[in-house]
């Protein structure tokens, strides 16, 4: 038969959990070091995604005011144009002759050329 071996000591229980606990401080050490590291990578592509969305926005918006500028200076034009030959029409249709569409459609298109120019002052400065 076969005797067991003695018990290790105190003394050399203690030293064993030491180094054991040393590397095992020093795996969660490096392990947290690289959960660190790939939180701050995670931060940095985070803040780079948010501020390429930020001036995406910022470049959809003045996209979108700039169309909704034209559309006004067109609709402008356009519309206070065809007012003016609207009322000239019906001045003529009162009068029996054909002068006031010619001036009403004058008078319309310069109000509308007048308008736009305001409009185009107001937003540029």
């Amino acid at each position: 038969m076969q005797t067991p071996e003695p018990p290790d000591t105190p003394e050399e229980t203690a030293k064993a959990a030491r180094e054991k606990m040393d590397e095992v401080t020093e795996a969660f050490e490096d392990r947290l070091k690289a959960f660190e590291e790939k939180a701050g990578e995670s931060a940095r592509r985070r803040r780079a995604d948010q501020a390429a969305k930020e001036e995406k926005f910022i470049s959809d918006g003045k996209a979108a005011k700039g169309i909704g500028i034209g559309l006004t200076a067109a609709y402008a034009i356009m519309g206070t144009t065809m007012v003016g030959l609207g009322l000239g029409w019906l001045a003529d249709r009162a009068n029996g002759g054909n002068l006031w569409q010619g001036i009403g459609t004058i008078i319309g298109a310069t109000a509308g050329v007048a308008f736009v120019v305001h409009l185009s002052n107001r937003h540029n400065a």
